[in-house]
């Protein structure tokens, strides 16, 4: 049996004999003689950027949901795959892609076929669009009726009417093209 050297990479407990030893010396002397080139892990593509980005912000917000006592989305007895594929559209009209996304995740993860998903939540939209066009009709009406106040009307006490302010306390009572000229510059300076 050949002996091996004592060398000054031995590590306490371990005899000069063992394997461990050898393995260690000899792997030192050919980690230092080695020509290999280390390279960096490569970039993470930007699709898994935005992905791991928005999976922060969903589950940001899904905690936050749940500190407020939300919940019950996963119990088909409390939530129903319609009514989340609805809270899924209604998020979709309010611009907001976390709440998309996390109704998207919730709907995924309950199985729900596409589509059952896309039905439900073409509904939503429909009764949505409905119901604000609905809105914007009654909302018209009521400005038809203030716009066409008869001059003898305007400023009486109990009559709505359209008022040009000229100070914190007096104004001048408009109808008419003038109010549809007040109006249209409001929407013009809001822009």
């Amino acid at each position: 049996m050949k002996k091996i050297q004592k060398t000054k990479h031995a590590e306490p407990g371990l005899s000069m004999n063992s394997l461990a030893v050898q393995l260690k010396d000899k792997g030192l002397r050919l980690a230092a003689t080695s020509r290999a080139r280390i390279t960096a892990p490569p970039k993470p593509h930007i699709d898994d950027i935005a992905v791991d980005q928005l999976a922060i912000a969903q589950k940001a917000k899904l905690t936050k949901c749940r500190d407020k006592g939300r919940g019950g989305w996963d119990n088909p007895l409390e939530c129903s795959v319609e009514k989340l594929a609805q809270m899924m559209a209604e998020a979709v009209c309010k611009g907001d892609p976390v709440d998309v996304a996390n109704f998207a995740a919730m709907l995924q993860a309950r199985g729900a076929s596409h589509q059952a998903i896309a039905e439900h939540a073409t509904r939503a939209l429909l009764r949505g669009s409905r119901e604000q066009n609905e809105s914007d009709l009654r909302n018209a009406a009521r400005y038809l009726k203030l716009r066409d106040v008869p001059d003898r009307k305007l400023g009486v006490p109990g009559i709505p009417c359209i008022s040009i302010p000229t100070s914190a306390s007096s104004g001048n009572h408009i109808n008419g093209g003038e109010a549809d000229h007040a109006i249209d510059s409001i929407s013009d300076w809001t822009k």
